[in-house]
C-alpha cells in the first residue's frame, strides 16, 4: 500500500510533506519538482461569489482592523517561500475574495469578527501553488499510477472488472469503481482514492483472497538520508536530552519513547526543520480552490477526456473540502491557544509542528506535555506527548510484533519507506540507548512527589537497602542541593520529569540514580557533588547550568555517569580530584564553556567512552596533571566545538577512534 505519489529525497534532508489524501492525516513527501505555476490569463476568469450585503461591510470595515493576538513566544519566525499568484487585481488586499471561505468559517461557529480580521491581514495573499500541483502530480497519476493498478488488480480479483490491469484510469475503470462503491456503502464518485484501495483490501479478505494478518515488509526499503551517523546522533541526543518525558509519554499512552523521537528525527529533526510556509493560507487557498469551476481553469491549456473532467471536478470538491474542514481546525486551535495563525511555518499541505501534525489532528490527538494548559506542538514536550496520544489512538498497545508496529506507524505515513526508516531509527535508539538493569532492591519502594517527602523518604532507616521512586514534578529544597548522607544500598529512579536543585552525596555507597535533572540554583558549585564515596552510578541523569562543573568528585572511587546530558555549564563537565575509576560513558557534552572540558587531579582511571562533545567552547578538552593514570577519550564524536588542543603541555591523554568535524582539535589521533 505504499504512496504513489513522489517520495522524500531524504539525503537532501528535505522537508516531509503532507497529502490529504483522506480526513485523517496521511502525510507524503512531497518532490519539489512538482510544483508549477497557473496559467494567469486563465485565472483572470475566476468567480466569486459574494457575502450578503452586512457580512461584507463586516468584513470591509474590519480590513482596517487591528492585528489578531500576538504570537506565542514559543513560535518559531515565518520565512515565507515565494508564492505563484493570481493578477494582482484578483486577489485585492481586502477579504471580498474569501467570502465564501470566510461565510463556511462563520457558519461552522468560529467568531464572526475574529475570522475578518484574520481574512483582513495583509499577509493573507492568495496562493494557487498548493491545489494547482496537487491536481497536475494526481492527474499524472491517472496514467499508470499504482493507486490505479491495485485499484484495477482487487476489481479483477474480485471477479468485478475484466479489464486488464494497466495502471491507466478510463471510463471502464471508472465505471467498475462506481459498481463496487455503491455495493460496498461509499460515495458514489469513481475515484480511484485510497479509499476504494481499502475497501478493496478488506474484500479481498472476506473473500479468502488476501492476508487477513499485517504482511512484515522485509525488502528494506529506508530514507538512506536519514540513517547516516550524523541523523543518528542527532537522535541519540534528542533522546538523552528530553528522557524524563518520554518516559513520563510511555507511561501515559504505552508507547515507547525511542518511537517519538523516530517521529520527530524523519519529519522535522527535532523543529530544526519546520517549513517556510504558512498553513492558513495554504488551506485557505486550497478550500477557495475547491470550487469545481475555479479547478478547471488549471488545466485550461490540458485536453481533457470526459472521464478525466469528472475526475478533476470531484477531485478538486472533496480536496477542496478537506482543506476547509483544516482551516477550521487550525483556526479553533489558534483562538483557544492565543495563536497569531501567521506566526508559525508549515509544509505545502498545512502541516505544523515538530511532529507535523495536520490542524484536524491537533484536535483529537493534541496533548498538553509540559503541564501550561495549552497544546503547542513546537514545544518538545506537547510535541512528545502528542505523538504518543497519537500512536495509542491508532491502536498501539505495548510490547507488538512487528507487523503490528508496521501497521501503525502506516496511519502516520502510508509509506513503507517512510515506516521502515522510522522503526530503523526508533531501533538504533533503543539499542545504543538501552538502560542498564537498576539494582534490586529489598521491600516495597517509597513513592515520592514533593521536597518534603523525599527527604522523609531518604531520612528513613538510613543505610537500608531501598527503592526511592520520584513522581514528575520540581522538587524545590529552598534552592539548596539535595545533601545524600552515609547512604548505603540505596537506588534514586525519577518517574517522567523530575528536577532537583543539584545533589550532594557524602559518605554514600552503592547508590544509583535513574531518570532525574539536576538544575542548580545560582552560586551551587556543581550540578552534582561526589565525596567521599564509592559505588556511584548516575544513569539518564540531566545536569544543566551549574556554574562551576557538571559533576565534581573528590576522594571518590568507582563513579560511572552513562548515557547522561551535560548542557550549558559554566565549567568543566566532569572534574574528578584524588579519585579512580571514573567513566563517563554513551553520555552527551555540549555547551560547555570553561579553560577545560575535562579535568583531573591526580586521578586514577579517568575513561570517556562513546561519547558526543557538540559545541563546546574551551582551551583544552581535557586538563590532567601529570601525577593522574590512565586518562583516555576513545570512540567519541567532537561535532562544531570551539576546543583547539588535546590537552595543555604533552603526554597524559591517550585519544583513540575519535571522529572530530568542525575545528580540528591538536593532539587528537
Amino acid at each position: 500500500m505504499a504512496s504513489s505519489l513522489a517520495t522524500l529525497s531524504a539525503a537532501r534532508g528535505d522537508v516531509v510533506r503532507y497529502d490529504p489524501e483522506v480526513v485523517h492525516r496521511q502525510p507524503y513527501h512531497a518532490d519539489a519538482a512538482a510544483a508549477g505555476g497557473v496559467d494567469r490569463n486563465a485565472m483572470i476568469q475566476i468567480r466569486t461569489t459574494l457575502l450578503p450585503a452586512a457580512a461584507l461591510a463586516l468584513a470591509l470595515l474590519l480590513a482596517i482592523a487591528p492585528a489578531c493576538p500576538a504570537a506565542s513566544k514559543t513560535a518559531p519566525k515565518v520565512v515565507p517561500r515565494a508564492v505563484t499568484q493570481a493578477p494582482p487585481h484578483t486577489t485585492p488586499r481586502t477579504a471580498s475574495m474569501w467570502e465564501p471561505v470566510i461565510r463556511r468559517l462563520v457558519q461552522g461557529g468560529l467568531d464572526a469578527v475574529w475570522v475578518a480580521k484574520v481574512f483582513a491581514r495583509s499577509e493573507m495573499s492568495y496562493d494557487a501553488e498548493p491545489m494547482g500541483r496537487k491536481l497536475r502530480e494526481l492527474h499524472r497519476s491517472l496514467k499508470g499510477g499504482v493507486t490505479v493498478r491495485k485499484i484495477q488488480e482487487g476489481l479483477f480479483a474480485l471477479g468485478l472488472s475484466a479489464e486488464t490491469p494497466d495502471g491507466k484510469y478510463g471510463p471502464a475503470v471508472r465505471a467498475a469503481i462506481e459498481s463496487f462503491q455503491q455495493s460496498h456503502g461509499l460515495p458514489v464518485n469513481g475515484l480511484p482514492n485510497q479509499d476504494v484501495v481499502d475497501a478493496l483490501e478488506a474484500a479481498l479478505v472476506r473473500a479468502g483472497k488476501a492476508s487477513p494478518h499485517p504482511t512484515v515488509w522485509t525488502h528494506g526499503r529506508v530514507h538512506a538520508g536519514v540513517l547516516t551517523p550524523t541523523r543518528l546522533m542527532e537522535a541519540r541526543e534528542f533522546h538523552l536530552a528530553h528522557f524524563g518525558t518520554l518516559q513520563a509519554m510511555e507511561q501515559a499512552y504505552g508507547v515507547p519513547g525511542e518511537m517519538a523521537t523516530a517521529i520527530l528525527t524523519v519529519e522535522t529533526r527535532h523543529g530544526r526543520i519546520l517549513g517556510r510556509d504558512r498553513a492558513v493560507v495554504i488551506l485557505a487557498s486550497m478550500a477557495l480552490d475547491g470550487d469545481p469551476d475555479r479547478a478547471a481553469l488549471f488545466f485550461a491549456k490540458t485536453k481533457l477526456t470526459p472521464t478525466e473532467l469528472h475526475w478533476l471536478r470531484e477531485t478538486a470538491r472533496i480536496r477542496g473540502d478537506w482543506a476547509f474542514e483544516e482551516l477550521a481546525a487550525l483556526l479553533r486551535w489558534c483562538r483557544a491557544a492565543g495563536k497569531d495563525p501567521f506566526s508559525f511555518p508549515s509544509s505545502p499541505y498545512g502541516a505544523v509542528g515538530w511532529p507535523q501534525f495536520m490542524p484536524s489532528n491537533i484536535e483529537k490527538f493534541g496533548a498538553d506535555g509540559d503541564g501550561d494548559g495549552k497544546v503547542d506542538l513546537f514545544v518538545p514536550e506537547d510535541a512528545i506527548h502528542s505523538i504518543g496520544r497519537y500512536f495509542k489512538g491508532w491502536g498501539w498497545q505495548g510490547k507488538m510484533d512487528l507487523g503490528r508496529r508496521q501497521q501503525v506507524v502506516w496511519r502516520y505515513n502510508r509509506s513503507e519507506t517512510y515506516v521502515n526508516t522510522v522503526l530503523g531509527v526508533a531501533e538504533h535508539v533503543a539499542r545504543e540507548l538501552r538502560p542498564e538493569a537498576i539494582p534490586p532492591r529489598s521491600g516495597r519502594p517509597a513513592v515520592v512527589n514533593n521536597a518534603p517527602a523525599l527527604q522523609a523518604a531518604l531520612g528513613a532507616e538510613q543505610g537500608a537497602n531501598r527503592r526511592i521512586e520520584l513522581l514528575p514534578g520540581n522538587y524545590v529544597t529552598a534552592g539548596r542541593p539535595l545533601v545524600l548522607r552515609g547512604l548505603q544500598h540505596v537506588t534514586l529512579v525519577g518517574r517522567g520529569e523530575v528536577v532537583l536543585p543539584g545533589l550532594h552525596l557524602e559518605r554514600c555507597q552503592d547508590v544509583f540514580l535513574e531518570n532525574i535533572t539536576l538544575r542548580p540554583a545560582r552560586g551551587a558549585t556543581a550540578a552534582v557533588t561526589i565525596s567521599g564515596s564509592s559505588q556511584i552510578t548516575l544513569q539518564h541523569v540531566r545536569m544543566r547550568g551549574a556554574s562551576t562543573a557538571g559533576m565534581l568528585a573528590d576522594g571518590s572511587a568507582t563513579i560511572r555517569l552513562v548515557q547522561c546530558l551535560v548542557e550549558g555549564v559554566q565549567g568543566p563537565a566532569v572534574s574528578a580530584a584524588r579519585s579512580s575509576g571514573v567513566l563517563l560513558a554513551r553520555s552527551v557534552i555540549r555547551g560547555v564553556q570553561g579553560p577545560a572540558v575535562l579535568q583531573g587531579r591526580s586521578v586514577d582511571r579517568l575513561q570517556v567512552e562513546a561519547c558526543l562533545l557538540r559545541e563546546n567552547a574551551a582551551s583544552w578538552l581535557v586538563d590532567v596533571d601529570a601525577v593522574s593514570r590512565e586518562v583516555s577519550l576513545v570512540g567519541c564524536q567532537l561535532v562544531d566545538n570551539a576546543i583547539p588542543a588535546l590537552q595543555p603541555g604533552a603526554g597524559g591523554v591517550r585519544a583513540a577512534d575519535n571522529t572530530v568535524s568542525g575545528t580540528p582539535v591538536a593532539g587528537m589521533k
